[in-house]
């Protein structure tokens, strides 16, 4: 359904917005579920009960980080004029958290020696890096350099997932008030 004809329905627009993001999140949760699921039936049968919930854990942050991106990518269709500028916002964006954020956050952070509380806001500030902390805290091995690192910088478990959380909220309620102003 094209955007001028949900717009068109006797709903609010953030209305429209949200339900749009919620939809989508929810086939997004659902796939990303489904291929979890091998693996948590291997891990059941070789591991036993034991490493489900390290397994759970893990399957959920990854979905909480794809309903994260999923909300960047409708504040950026929102922002967009056209569908080929949203898609080049998203690239640049997948560009920036995949690869570039990190290779800028470790040179400022080695190089000007920086302490725990730029890695915490380097963490924070990707959530990608959240991921890649809350995936990382479920393995015992990283306990000692990595457990380290993040001990330091101040940064917990439910830290991390609830700056995950804000890279969905705040992304969809930026959309939701900017949609209110568009012209369609």
């Amino acid at each position: 359904m094209g955007a001028e004809l949900l717009f068109a329905l006797p709903v609010s627009k953030a209305r429209v917005v949200a339900g749009v993001y919620l939809g989508r999140a929810g086939v997004l949760a659902g796939a990303m579920l489904l291929g979890f699921l091998p693996g948590a039936l291997l891990t059941l049968w070789y591991v036993g009960v034991a490493g489900i919930g390290t397994y759970a854990a893990t399957a959920l942050a990854a979905v909480l980080t794809a309903w994260a991106m999923l909300g960047v990518a409708v504040l950026l269709s929102t922002v967009a004029a056209e569908k080929t500028h949203a898609l080049g916002a998203a690239l640049a964006v997948w560009l920036w958290v995949a690869l570039l954020h990190d290779l800028v956050a470790l040179g400022a952070v080695a190089g000007l020696d920086l302490g725990g509380r730029a890695v915490a806001a380097a963490v924070l500030l990707n959530p990608v890096d959240c991921f890649r902390v809350l995936a990382l805290a479920q393995v015992d091995v990283v306990a000692g350099g990595f457990g380290s690192v993040l001990a330091a910088a101040g940064l917990s478990t439910p830290t991390v997932a609830g700056a995950l959380v804000a890279w969905v909220a705040v992304p969809v309620g930026v959309a939701a008030r900017l949609v209110r102003r568009r012209r369609l």
